[in-house]
């Protein structure tokens, strides 16, 4: 356990300010906090600062605390909140120093070291952006989008927004229903009822969707089956700029019947 000691700091003789101090201690402190022995000392240890140490601050603060606590004289009070600030100064001036210090050695910036990586993932996904939105812009004038989808789905309905969007964008978008219920808030160049999409183009799952060439019209262009199911508005433009990215789209062979 440990046992209390009172240093006690004065400019008088030692036997009187101990039996003064154990008098008073015994007025103000519970009996089982009273020092088990006192010394006279002509001073505190102090930094170069006149301060004190951080180790003795350490100790002296909760005491002193406890014994405004139990004893909340405007003495003990205000020795509290001196040795308080005192402790607040201290942690003030080493996180000053810390700050200044940290600019002038990057090396010990550990939070640098984390941006650092930040700024060049932020500055690698600006340049995909720009790279994907260079190669849509070429799509716009290539492919056509085919939405196909049944009415009755509630995921196809839930889809309609991220392909309306890219018809504002300026793709060119083909609706099929596969149920014949059409999705009349699709903003479709053609909104249709063809049951044998689904097994012309190979779809397992709707909502689905396609980027067709624009020679598919003819009869001699290609097909990608992009998603059998539900995509969010990014993942389809990074699949359109694979598409784009390809030398050739994949030949769409019909299955037999």
């Amino acid at each position: 356990g440990e046992i209390c000691k009172a240093y006690i700091v004065t400019d008088t003789g030692s036997d009187d300010v101990i039996a003064e101090v154990k008098a008073s201690l015994a007025e103000n402190v519970s009996k089982f906090a009273l020092p088990k022995s006192y010394e006279v000392i002509e001073s505190l240890p102090r930094t170069p600062g006149g301060t004190l140490f951080a180790k003795d601050l350490k100790e002296i603060l909760p005491k002193s605390l406890e014994l405004a606590v139990d004893n909340p004289s405007p003495v003990n009070v205000l020795r509290y909140f001196t040795l308080q600030r005192m402790t607040m100064n201290k942690s003030e001036n080493f996180a000053t120093e810390s700050r200044r210090l940290v600019m002038l050695s990057p090396e010990l910036d550990e939070m640098g070291g984390a941006v650092r990586p930040l700024k060049l993932r932020e500055e690698a996904e600006r340049k995909e952006e720009r790279e994907v939105g260079s190669v849509l812009e070429d799509l716009r004038n290539r492919v056509i989008l085919v939405y196909v989808y049944q009415g009755g789905c509630p995921y196809c309905r839930q889809g309609v927004s991220e392909i309306n969007i890219l018809a504002y964008e300026g793709f060119s978008v083909v609706g099929i229903s596969l149920d014949g219920i059409i999705l009349n808030d699709l903003k479709a160049v053609s909104n249709i009822h063809e049951p044998s999409a689904a097994s012309y183009y190979g779809i397992s799952s709707v909502p689905a969707l396609l980027a067709v060439d624009s020679d598919e019209r003819g009869g001699s262009g290609y097909s990608v089956v992009m998603s059998n199911g539900l995509l969010n508005l990014s993942e389809i433009k990074l699949r359109l700029a694979e598409i784009g990215n390809r030398e050739s789209i994949r030949r769409h062979v019909p299955r037999s019947a």
